[in-house]
């Protein structure tokens, strides 16, 4: 479940980072991106549906196995089911977290992107306003200059 919160986080990322479209209300995304977590999301999904069949088979085999006498066999079994479980649980957690960092470098990037393009932007600014204050220096120089010869 947590896996899955953590693609869908990834897409919703994907989706408002997209470039808008002028006079919509649309955004163009890349579509392998999309497609790609459509893809991990299915995945997750099938999943966890082999692990809720496994749970309501296990829980039916729980019910027939306490109606019998309980073997030492069958304990040290659950314990391996339930360290499975535990082991489970804990890979789908740092799935989720692992998606969740995945998600903030995306954005970090992205804000960092738009970042060097600021400053990118501001040093063309300042390179045109010395260029153009050169260039009035130049015209006055030269105005100096030809009225000084007239």
């Amino acid at each position: 479940m947590n896996k899955l919160l953590g693609l869908l986080d990834v897409l919703e990322s994907k989706i408002l980072d997209g470039k808008k479209v002028p006079l919509t209300e649309k955004v163009m995304v890349n579509e392998e991106d999309i497609i790609s977590i459509i893809d991990k999301i299915r995945a997750v999904l099938q999943s966890d549906d082999v692990i809720q069949n496994n749970i309501q088979v296990n829980r039916a085999s729980e019910i027939s196995e306490t109606d019998s006498q309980l073997k030492p066999d069958i304990d040290k079994n659950s314990d391996i089911e339930n360290a499975k479980k535990i082991k489970e649980g804990a890979q789908e957690y740092a799935q989720y977290i692992l998606s969740n960092l995945q998600l903030i470098v995306t954005k970090m990037q992205n804000n960092l992107v738009k970042l060097e393009k600021n400053i990118e932007g501001g040093r063309k600014i300042i390179e045109e306003r010395n260029n153009t204050e050169k260039g009035l220096k130049n015209e006055d120089f030269e105005k100096e200059i030809l009225n000084e010869t007239i």
